[in-house]
């Protein structure tokens, strides 16, 4: 993963983007995956810890009929959180991460391990959903969040038609 995470940092530092995210299930351990790489500074300057309703709402303007019509972990709330970060930073390049990381809160519909992704690129927005085994311990859960959301976006980067 650490590969992974120089070659996220790298590409951004190479094609002068920035990064900024906003967490739910994972706490702030995106953001904090980020600032364990010296020199980050030079393309994260901010991050959401937007677990509440309320949060979403009041910092990334999340509407409340989304969350009221979809709840916080759906493809709707994470596009909102995404759209809202690009409205409230300078950032080019977001992630948003919202789910249920257990070992209680599921359903029936959205079971523990359900976790909701956004990645965007200059307000060009990417969901997906993942589910990750219940059996998991909170803890990984919440890692492979951050692992996943490293490798997803740094595919979108590699992937996009950025020229500089």
């Amino acid at each position: 993963m650490n590969d992974k995470l120089l070659s996220l940092i790298d590409f951004l530092k190479t094609h002068n983007l920035t990064i900024t995210c906003a967490e739910s299930c994972t706490g702030g351990l995106f953001a904090s995956t980020l600032v364990s790489v010296s020199g980050v500074s030079t393309v994260f300057s901010e991050s959401f810890v937007t677990y509440s309703d309320s949060s979403k709402m009041k910092y990334l303007k999340v509407p409340r009929e989304v969350l009221l019509t979809y709840g916080a972990v759906s493809k709707e709330t994470v596009y909102y959180m995404a759209k809202g970060l690009f409205e409230v930073t300078s950032a080019n390049v977001t992630v948003c991460i919202s789910g249920i990381a257990g070992p209680s809160g599921g359903t029936k519909e959205k079971p523990v391990g359900t976790v909701w992704f956004s990645y965007g690129l200059d307000e060009k927005i990417q969901t997906e959903c993942v589910n990750f085994n219940p059996k998991f311990t909170r803890d990984k859960i919440r890692k492979l969040c951050v692992e996943r959301a490293i490798n997803q976006i740094l595919k979108v980067l590699e992937e996009s038609e950025i020229h500089f």
